[in-house]
């Protein structure tokens, strides 16, 4: 932001003008207007299903927020790329926090009308800037894969639980990621138990992959998220009060899946806080995936399936396997699901992310049918 550009915060309704940094050292001038026809379009895009007529109008005005800058090369290269079959990475790291909350994935391409986030092989991740992920204490690369631990509350009303977890259990199963119900699922899921269970046993392997299955809850126009608390009742965590908690165990944690309505709404505009895949990226986490708007009950199922299912079975990486979970939900309904999903990256990470080990050479063992997907060559 060109104005109190060192506050990220600073934001104010009306015109308001932003720097683009160019490479070489060159900078270009964009401006966007926060007036209360881009403010009630933003809300309704929350609805259930919002018309198509205000997705569009959300998509266009980005485009014409980005019309004064050399975005029209960007655009040219991308689309080329696209044409090709290639992958795209696009990070999107902005200095003033209200950036964060315009839905980047509805941004208007060229003149078909289409989507940024609808392009096959598009990966669009969001940075916050000046942050890196935190890195393990001992460099020595891991003998084992670390857990995947799934975590749920129906607090906040039902939720899937039971097919969620049958989903990443038979992902677990097809690639032969141990997974044990008994002991990496924690139902009911409070503060003081999710402590416990990353601290995990002596001797136990750290947890790799936190999948968080709730609801969203909303508190002062603070979004977070609604868990159980000792005594089993409802309790409203925050994205500060998740950040107290998964801050220690920061540079294990490669992956947070969060199943959850809201989960990366930063709130009212300027709002400190930020959302709660925010501050989990801001802490160090590698990479987080969650919902900018509410998510359906089948679509955060689709999610878990086809994510685990990358990740696991395909051998994606986390980028890949969130491009495969997204396309996923394009065409399977009228809602914005596949537009809400977020994944919070950052590129210095590389492109590459994988969160579950795999060691594709058995040494003297003999290979095995499980195995095929590490060997190329004849059927």
């Amino acid at each position: 932001r060109s104005s109190q550009a060192a506050d990220p915060f600073a934001f104010q309704l009306g015109p308001q003008q932003y720097v683009l940094r160019t490479a070489l050292g060159g900078a270009e001038t964009a401006r966007l207007d926060w007036d209360d026809a881009l403010i009630n379009d933003l809300l309704a895009l929350r609805s259930a299903a919002p018309s198509g007529e205000r997705v569009q109008r959300v998509g266009d005005r980005l485009r014409a927020f980005l019309s004064t800058t050399s975005f029209g090369l960007s655009e040219a290269a991308l689309l080329d790329a696209v044409g090709r079959g290639e992958v795209v990475m696009v990070t999107l790291r902005f200095s003033a926090a209200e950036l964060f909350s315009l839905p980047w994935e509805l941004l208007t391409l060229g003149a078909t009308g289409g989507q940024l986030g609808a392009l096959p092989g598009v990966v669009l991740r969001y940075a916050w800037p000046q942050t890196q992920t935190a890195q393990p204490a001992d460099p020595t690369p891991p003998s084992e894969s670390g857990r995947i631990l799934f975590a749920w509350s129906a607090a906040g009303g039902g939720v899937p639980a039971a097919e969620q977890v049958l989903a990443i259990a038979q992902a677990c199963q097809r690639g032969q990621q141990r997974f044990d119900a008994e002991k990496d699922v924690l139902a009911h899921v409070s503060p003081q138990r999710l402590v416990q269970a990353l601290k995990g046993d002596a001797g136990q392997r750290p947890v790799a992959v936190l999948h968080l299955l709730c609801h969203g809850a909303e508190r002062d126009g603070a979004f977070g998220l609604a868990w159980n608390d000792e005594d089993g009742d409802e309790c409203f965590i925050d994205a500060a009060q998740l950040r107290q908690i998964v801050t220690p165990h920061a540079s294990t944690l490669r992956l947070v899946v969060l199943s959850a309505c809201d989960s990366g709404n930063s709130g009212p505009l300027g709002s400190h806080l930020g959302s709660v895949a925010q501050a989990l990226h801001r802490v160090g986490i590698q990479t987080v995936v969650a919902s900018r708007y509410p998510l359906s009950v089948a679509a955060s199922l689709r999610l878990t399936q086809q994510l685990y299912d990358s990740l696991l079975c395909e051998l994606f990486s986390v980028e890949m396997s969130f491009v495969a979970a997204r396309q996923s939900l394009l065409h399977a309904s009228s809602q914005l699901d596949w537009a809400s999903l977020q994944l919070y990256a950052r590129p210095e990470d590389g492109d590459d992310n994988r969160p579950i080990l795999f060691r594709p050479y058995v040494g003297l063992s003999s290979f095995r049918y499980g195995q095929s997907r590490f060997l190329f060559g004849r059927d």
